[in-house]
C-alpha cells in the first residue's frame, strides 16, 4: 500500500526515541538512544553481563549516530582487548549492507520503489536512515516496521568469538556466488602480501598472479576492453611504474591491497559508465574483498582463527559475519 512520505532536508523535532538501540542478554535488556548520556552506568554493566553470559544481541534501526558503534566497540573489546580497532572496517561494511537491504524493503512497503530489488538513490536511502523521511503524522519512516532492524549477535564458544549480522532480505544464489568470489579474492591478495614480505618479487614475476586477481572480477576480454578507458598506460607499463613495485625494487615492502583497490575502482567506474549501471543497484564492491583481506592478513593478531564467511539465507533474513579466535588459550591439565 502506498503511503505518503515527505523527504526533508533536516531531521524533524519530535518525542520519538531517535535511533534506538536495544542490547539483550537473555533475560535482561538495555535501551539506548541519541539522548542516552554517554556516562551512563549501564555501559560497564552491559560489558560485564556480556562476558558472563558469553553472548549478547544488538538491535537497531540505524547506525548513523555514533553511540551505536561506541556500544558495539565496547562489547567487542570486553571479549578481546582492542578488537574493535582491528575489525571496525568489517563491521561497518556488513552493517552498511544490512541497512541498505532493510531500507529497500522499507521503501518498497510504502511505495517509494516498486519492490525491494529496485534501485533507490543513495541520497534518499541516507535521509531515511537519518530520520529525514517522515510520514503524514510527522514520525520518521525509519520506525514504521519493527521487523526492519539490523540484528548483531556476539557469541563466545570454542575459544572463538562468532559475530553474525542479520537483516531482512533474500540472497539470490547468483549474488551469493559473487560475494564468495570476492571473499576468496581478498584472501588470495592477503596471502600474496605475506609472501611478498619475504620474497620481494618484482612485477615480471608477479604479472600472472595480478592477472589472476583481476580475473575474479573481469574475464580477459572485458579487462582488455576496460583498461585503455581507465588508464593512459598499458597494463605492463602501469604496473612497472607502480609505486608498489618501485618500492619493492628498492627493498621496501608495502601492502599490495591499496594498489589493487585503485585499479579495481577505476575499472569499476568505467564499467558502470559503459553499461549504464544505476548507482543504487546492488553491488558488493570492494567491501567484501577488503573484509576478507583484513581477516586473512591479520590472523596472527587474532590468535588461532579468523574467517569471514559467505552470507547465507536463514528463513526471511540474510546472515553475514565473521569468526575471530581468542588471543589466548586456557590449557587445563587433568590429574
Amino acid at each position: 500500500m502506498k503511503t505518503k512520505v515527505t523527504i526533508l532536508s533536516e531531521r524533524p523535532s519530535g518525542k520519538w526515541e531517535s535511533f534506538p538501540l536495544v542490547v539483550k542478554f537473555q533475560e535482561r535488556e538495555f535501551h539506548f538512544s541519541a539522548a542516552t548520556p554517554t556516562s551512563s552506568d549501564w555501559i560497564p554493566t552491559i560489558t560485564e553481563i556480556g562476558k558472563k553470559r558469553l553472548s549478547c544481541e544488538f538491535r537497531f534501526f540505524s547506525s548513523q549516530e555514533a553511540f551505536v558503534f561506541e556500544r558495539l566497540h565496547e562489547m567487542l573489546n570486553a571479549y578481546i582487548p582492542d578488537l574493535s580497532i582491528k575489525v571496525d572496517p568489517l563491521l561497518r561494511e556488513f552493517i552498511k549492507n544490512a541497512e541498505k537491504q532493510n531500507v529497500l524493503h522499507l521503501a518498497a512497503e510504502v511505495g517509494l520503489i516498486p519492490d525491494s530489488e529496485s534501485p533507490l538513490s543513495m541520497d534518499i536511502m541516507g535521509r531515511i536512515l537519518q530520520e529525514k523521511a517522515v510520514l503524514p503524522d510527522g514520525s520518521p519512516l525509519l520506525y514504521i516496521d519493527p521487523d526492519l532492524q539490523v540484528v548483531i549477535t556476539m557469541t563466545a564458544e570454542n575459544n572463538e568469538l562468532h559475530i553474525h549480522v542479520k537483516n531482512k532480505g533474500v540472497l539470490e544464489k547468483s549474488k551469493q556466488e559473487i560475494i564468495a568470489k570476492k571473499i576468496e579474492l581478498g584472501r588470495r591478495i592477503a596471502r600474496f602480501d605475506l609472501r611478498q614480505e619475504f620474497e620481494m618479487k618484482t612485477y615480471p614475476d608477479c604479472k600472472d598472479e595480478i592477472l589472476a586477481f583481476l580475473s575474479y572480477e573481469y574475464d580477459p576480454i572485458e579487462r582488455e576492453k576496460l583498461w585503455p578507458l581507465a588508464f593512459e598506460e598499458d597494463f605492463d607499463e602501469y604496473w612497472m611504474l607502480s609505486p608498489y613495485f618501485l618500492l619493492i625494487g628498492s627493498g621496501t615492502h608495502t601492502s599490495f591491497f591499496p594498489y589493487y583497490a585503485t585499479v579495481h575502482g577505476q575499472l569499476r567506474i568505467v564499467q558502470k559508465q559503459m553499461y549504464h549501471i544505476e548507482e543504487g543497484k546492488y553491488s558488493a564492491g570492494m567491501g567484501y574483498i577488503q573484509s576478507a583481506f583484513i581477516i586473512e592478513s591479520n590472523r596472527s593478531l587474532y590468535g588461532t582463527a579468523g574467517e569471514i564467511f559467505t552470507p547465507y539465507q536463514e528463513e526471511d533474513e540474510v546472515v553475514s559475519g565473521f569468526v575471530i579466535g581468542f588471543p589466548s588459550i586456557d590449557i587445563v591439565f587433568s590429574a
